[in-house]
């Protein structure tokens, strides 16, 4: 894993303890800065669709 890539997986986990206090806003944020250093980080994606369904958009959540 190259030092760029540490970097965006340690943030991605942040936004993972932020989800699980029940910060949904803030995790969405770290989600999508993660997802513009990394667009085809998968698991960014995939959070994304969870607040959403957590938010009650399911068509967001498909988006995702």
């Amino acid at each position: 894993m190259t030092k760029r890539q540490h970097h965006i997986e340690a943030y991605f986990q942040n936004g993972l303890r932020l989800h699980r206090t029940g910060r949904l806003p803030e995790a969405e944020q770290v989600y999508r800065e993660v997802l513009a250093a990394s667009p085809s980080h998968a698991d960014s994606l995939h959070m994304l669709g969870v607040i959403a369904m957590q938010c009650g958009q399911p068509q967001a959540a498909l988006d995702c």
